[in-house]
């Protein structure tokens, strides 16, 4: 969710929110023009919907990048600094993963998990940017990067 203060001549808050499933963008839409409607903080929300938006991702994607790769670079600093030469980075968190594949493959590795605020292409295009440098998918400092599951997804599952 998105929330931008009050601007003239509104004199209330607006927010945006994306939903993960159009079936909850449905839901909250249906309950806001019910008579029993929609309410943050005992105020009644106006609720419409927005054509300007991003198409559902394809399968095998989301907006939650994994990276595994040597201890050293594997900081949110490093990343953020990487991602930043390809798109405005913004990120709800980072969180540590854990490792995959064998032991020596584990081995002197980290791995951090990338959740980005945006479902319209910021993991697409830094997921292309890590495949695409070349000192990252070679020799000592090379990386592994996958998307994984978006926790949003289990709990709208």
């Amino acid at each position: 969710m998105h929330i931008d203060p009050p601007e003239n001549p509104y004199d209330v808050f607006a927010a945006k929110v994306v939903f993960m499933k159009a079936e909850g963008a449905r839901g909250l839409l249906a309950k806001a023009g019910s008579g029993e409607g929609f309410y943050m903080r005992r105020m009644r929300v106006e609720v419409e919907y927005c054509a300007i938006g991003c198409k559902a991702l394809a399968r095998g994607k989301s907006r939650v990048l994994r990276i595994q790769g040597p201890r050293y670079m594997m900081t949110r600093e490093y990343w953020i600094e990487f991602f930043g030469q390809f798109c405005n980075v913004e990120l709800e968190n980072v969180v540590r993963s854990a490792c995959v594949g064998t032991v020596a493959e584990r081995k002197g590795k980290k791995a951090l998990e990338f959740h980005f605020v945006s479902i319209c292409g910021q993991a697409e295009i830094c997921y292309l940017a890590v495949l695409g440098h070349n000192n990252l998918c070679s020799g000592w400092n090379m990386v592994d990067v996958a998307f994984v599951e978006d926790p949003c997804e289990r709990r709208s599952s």
